[in-house]
């Protein structure tokens, strides 16, 4: 009887012992999830096997920094000299306001003037539903063009209407 007594102890135990592993060791019956087995965040797409076109006139330097600038971030970069790129723009549906050297067009998007990489990477990650992004003009401190990095604001662009994407 006593061997019964201490079997049925002991396996009361390890019962509870497991429960307490179960529980995740907290004893209040909640599981902790750590930082470490967090869902990583989705990664970049892998843009080794993607193409961007970029539609520029030959005769701008910044157009081709920015071309340069795509292709050290390991993409492959189709050129298109024009002597006017405007057609190429209307035809993507990019309103005027919105334009300014060149135009890229990357996984079934738009992208207008000096769009920085990680702008561009965050687009072909979450595929929204829009036309392409933009921005507008030639700002410093973006890839191409010199000088002083400064706030940016990035529109995106559905059906020829504007409204802000992203702002850094």
């Amino acid at each position: 009887m006593m061997r019964t007594k201490f079997s049925w102890f002991l396996g009361l135990l390890l019962l509870g012992g497991l429960g307490w592993v179960l529980t995740g060791c907290s004893g209040g019956g909640q599981a902790r999830i750590s930082s470490a087995d967090a869902p990583p965040d989705p990664a970049p797409p892998d843009v080794t096997n993607l193409t961007a076109t970029v539609f520029l006139s030959p005769t701008c330097g910044c157009c081709h920094g920015y071309v340069k600038h795509l292709r050290q971030q390991g993409l492959q970069v189709e050129v298109v000299e024009m002597v006017d790129v405007a057609p190429k723009k209307r035809a993507l549906g990019i309103p005027m306001e919105m334009w300014s050297c060149h135009t890229t067009v990357i996984g079934g998007y738009a992208v207008e003037g000096h769009v920085p990489f990680e702008v561009v990477e965050k687009l072909l990650a979450e595929k929204p539903d829009i036309d392409g992004i933009a921005l507008p003009g030639m700002p410093t401190g973006v890839p191409g063009m010199p000088g002083p990095k400064q706030p940016l604001t990035i529109y995106a662009i559905t059906d020829g209407q504007v409204e802000v994407y992203l702002e850094l």
